[in-house]
Parts: structure tokens; C-alpha cells; sequence
């Protein structure tokens, strides 16, 4: 059996401001990972925001996708 996760948000902002957003996944001025509702599980990225980079965030390991 296969299992598709979607995760989806609209946004209102132009494509530089979504950009910028994601720029900053991962990175102490993160302003996407929902840190107010999980303070203690901090995104880590292993490099740039890439097809293939790593992936932690607290307890759990992901492959690079």
C-alpha cells in the first residue's frame, strides 16, 4: 500500500516573497516550520533547500528526497 502526504498552503504573496520564505527553511530566521507548536524540533537541513539535502527535525531522520 502507498501513502501520499500533501501538505498545502495558499498564499496571497508574490513569488519573491514565497521564495524568500523558503530560502529560509531550516535556518535560525525560519519563518515556515511551526516552531510555536513544536518548540524543541527544530528543522536542520544538511545544506541549501535542494532536491536530494537532507532533512532532521528533532528526533526524526529523513533521506534525501
Amino acid at each position: 500500500m502507498r501513502i501520499r502526504k500533501v501538505h498545502s498552503r495558499d498564499l496571497s504573496d508574490s513569488a519573491d516573497q514565497v521564495g524568500a520564505l523558503f530560502d529560509g527553511l531550516g535556518g535560525p530566521a525560519d519563518r515556515l516550520w511551526p516552531t510555536e507548536r513544536w518548540p524543541t524540533t527544530p528543522l536542520e537541513l544538511d545544506g541549501p533547500l535542494a532536491v536530494g539535502t537532507a532533512r532532521r527535525y528533532g528526533a526524526v531522520s529523513s533521506p534525501p528526497v
